[in-house]
This record gives C-alpha cells, sequence and structure tokens, in this order.
C-alpha cells in the first residue's frame, strides 16, 4: 500500500470510529432509564456496549478496506474471520463477565458494523481514479 492509501485509510478509520462512538452514545442518552441503581452496578446505562460496538466497527472497517484493496489475496478470508472472531469474542466476554446483555452486544455489533462498512463504502461512490487534482 501507498503511504497516501495508509493515509486514507486511517483518516477513514477514525471517521468511522467517531461515528460509530457518536451513535451509540446517542442511542445510550434515548434509553438512558433515571432508575436507582441496583447494589452499586450500571445495568442501566449499558445498552448498547460501547466495547463491542468500537470491535464490530474495527472487524467491518479491516475487513472492507482489505478486500477492496487485495480483491485476489490468500489472506483475505483469514483476516475477516479472525477480526470477527476478536470482535465476537469481546462481545462475549462482555456478556460473560455481566458488563452487558445479549442485547447491548447485538445492538453495539450492528452499529459497528454498520459504521465500519458504510464509512468506506460512502467514499467509494463517484471515485473516479483518473481524477487530477493538481492545478
Amino acid at each position: 500500500m501507498h503511504k497516501s492509501i495508509l493515509i486514507s485509510a486511517l483518516f477513514l478509520f477514525v471517521v468511522a470510529v467517531l461515528s460509530a462512538t457518536c451513535f451509540q452514545n446517542v442511542l445510550k442518552m434515548l434509553t438512558f432509564l433515571p432508575i436507582e441503581k441496583i447494589e452499586e452496578n450500571d445495568w442501566n446505562k449499558s445498552f448498547p456496549s460501547g466495547h463491542t460496538t468500537l470491535a464490530f466497527t474495527g472487524a467491518a472497517f479491516t475487513s472492507f478496506v482489505f478486500s477492496t484493496y487485495y480483491k485476489d489475496s490468500q489472506w483475505k478470508l483469514p483476516v475477516i474471520l479472525s477480526s470477527y472472531v476478536f470482535a465476537l469474542s469481546t462481545g462475549i466476554f462482555r456478556i460473560c463477565s455481566g458488563n452487558h446483555f445479549f442485547t447491548d452486544v447485538l445492538i453495539g455489533a450492528v452499529i459497528g458494523t454498520s459504521t465500519g462498512f458504510l464509512v468506506p463504502w460512502l467514499h467509494t461512490l463517484n471515485t473516479n481514479k483518473n481524477v487530477n487534482l493538481s492545478i
């Protein structure tokens, strides 16, 4: 990959992470129930899972960008599978540790996958590789 492509990919990843975090936090604010805490847990602020949102954002982004730049690579399937295994593991560990319910993780995965795919995909629309931006 050329340096300019890496910089573009890094920029798009930052946009994807910020978008996912914004969606997740807006949803968290909209669904927060001002109920007194049971014991000292924050169960009423767990929806959706932020860790899972970011993990699936990274998995979807990595899968899409790698598949776009390396269409015929023998590493395409291992990269996609390993990135989603790590993301899925994050969600499972969040449930097993008692920090989240299944629905928290599921919606976090949907938000993360959506933004991780949509941000780089939207930047590929109307792309003309023959455009010269020099003056």
